[in-house]
């Protein structure tokens, strides 16, 4: 059984509210996850993947976007792992992934909606050829009456003092598995034998030209 986990990290402007020595920051983390199962004959073998994306606002000041990133990873992730609404739905190899993701923290690839093709990707990573025979689609998970919301702080900085930052930050879960089917190669002997074949066809030529 094989398992893969990426993280991508994005940076839109959501909106912010001021006040005078805290600046609220919204922000969104997308959790993809999947498993792709591949059947070749009598045989199945499945591949787990886990990947994320996370927004913030532009209340954050470019000199520290870093470094909070750094940090809102691991806070939102151990508040994730402490919160049952979470725990008690989520699929083992998701929240065995969580910490991998928290220590792959950082400004990632900048790339706005990443993360799906990310999972699709690892998912469609196989040691031999197939064809898709069904995808489910990114299907929200557990549904869409569940909104998980955390809370981080940061701050102050010695470049910023005096000002804390507060980021709320919505977390979404998103599902989708694979049904793969592998696709015959030819087999070693059938090439050979063609191969043989055309060399036989190719001095059969030659001969042929040499006594006309």
């Amino acid at each position: 059984m094989k398992f893969k986990l990426l993280l991508l990290l994005v940076l839109p402007g959501l909106s912010i509210t001021l006040s005078a020595d805290t600046v609220q920051v919204s922000g969104v983390m997308n959790i993809f996850f999947g498993t792709a199962t591949l059947s070749s004959g009598a045989s199945t073998s499945q591949t787990m993947a886990v990947s994320a994306d996370t927004e913030i606002g532009s209340g954050v000041p470019a000199d520290i976007v870093d470094t909070v990133l750094t940090g809102l990873g691991p806070g939102i992730v151990d508040q994730i792992l402490a919160d049952p609404t979470v725990t008690s739905v989520m699929p083992g190899f998701v929240l065995a992934a969580l910490p991998g993701l928290e220590s792959a923290n950082g400004v990632g690839s900048n790339v706005a909606g990443a993360s799906l093709p990310a999972l699709l990707s690892l998912l469609e990573t196989q040691d031999t050829t197939f064809v898709v025979a069904s995808d489910t689609g990114p299907q929200y998970f557990p549904d869409p009456s569940v909104v998980c919301t955390y809370e981080d702080l940061f701050g102050p900085f010695a470049s910023h003092p005096g000002t804390t930052y507060d980021l709320l930050v919505n977390v979404n879960f998103y599902e989708d598995n694979l049904q793969l089917t592998a696709t015959p190669e030819p087999a070693s002997s059938v090439l050979l034998g063609a191969s043989i074949l055309m060399a036989g066809f190719l001095r059969f030529r030659k001969s042929s030209r040499a006594l006309a």
